[in-house]
């Protein structure tokens, strides 16, 4: 395996375990971490690594609860207003189908449909 594909893999794991706007920053600070890694360590291998560092899930959680208290709520808050903002958005989307198609049910079921016709019998037709 080389070293970008390590990198890459062990990244790929630790990002799962953070919230979203946490992920760049850990991303950044890992990646530059495990370079200096590589560089001390040349052909090292994930277990390497996973040794070195401990399991990718256990350093983002660690990473999480190393960083300041005001930049950690800072960044929780922000992913709390993202989901709530995308669940009232969907919400009102789906709020305002629903009253869309209920006023259009109710236009069609109002409308009333008149049907001409005309009876031809021969009384009524005209001789040339």
């Amino acid at each position: 395996m080389t070293q970008q594909k390590i990198i890459s893999s062990y990244l790929r794991q630790a990002k799962r375990n953070c919230p979203f706007f946490i992920q760049k920053k850990l991303i950044i600070d890992l990646k530059n971490h495990l370079f200096d890694y590589f560089d001390d360590n040349p052909g090292s291998t994930l277990e390497d690594i996973i040794n070195h560092l401990g399991p990718p899930e256990k350093f983002a959680d660690e990473y999480l609860l190393l960083m300041d208290e005001p930049i950690r709520r800072k960044f929780i808050q922000k992913d709390r207003w993202i989901k709530w903002s995308c669940l009232t958005g969907v919400a009102a989307i789906v709020l305002i189908a629903a009253v869309t198609a209920f006023g259009i049910l109710y236009e069609v079921s109002q409308t009333k449909v008149y049907y001409c016709y005309e009876c031809v019998t021969e009384n009524n037709i005209k001789q040339n």
